[in-house]
């Protein structure tokens, strides 16, 4: 298979064609990614698909919605997004707790989807150490 490798410090994840292949190396966060996306299916619009899973390779299937966003972008769209994690919230009762711009994409029809919920939880709490400079909580 012909990969690109997208660069991620946790995870190894590769985008082919229009799925995203996102390989955990913590169980714990493969289970908490998967979970949202079962108990959320369908209900979002600007979250990927998810497609399939594999328990035993600890191994989600998703698709790909388009390229990461600038800095920039984020800070002019932060209400925006500041909106959209209220909807998932809303909605679903889930904080996605690590929202900030390298957890935004847009693909070419410049529509915006949040990834990346590997540290979600029905409690809204801070899970850096370190408070991020653009983070929305």
């Amino acid at each position: 298979m012909n990969y690109n490798f997208l660069n991620s410090s946790h995870n190894k994840i590769f985008k082919r064609n229009k799925f995203v292949y996102k390989f955990f190396k913590s169980d714990k966060k493969y289970k908490i990614e998967k979970e949202f996306y079962l108990n959320t299916r369908n209900y979002f619009c600007f979250i990927p698909k998810l497609y399939s899973f594999h328990d035993k390779r600890r191994l989600l299937i998703l698709q790909s919605c388009g390229e990461k966003i600038t800095k920039n972008e984020f800070i002019e769209d932060l209400d925006f997004f500041k909106l959209l994690h209220d909807l998932i919230v809303l909605k679903s009762g889930y904080f996605h707790r690590d929202l900030y711009y390298k957890n935004i994409v847009k693909n070419n029809k410049n529509q915006y989807f949040i990834i990346d919920f590997e540290s979600c939880s029905k409690e809204n709490k801070n899970i850096h150490k370190r408070s991020k400079e653009f983070y929305i909580n």
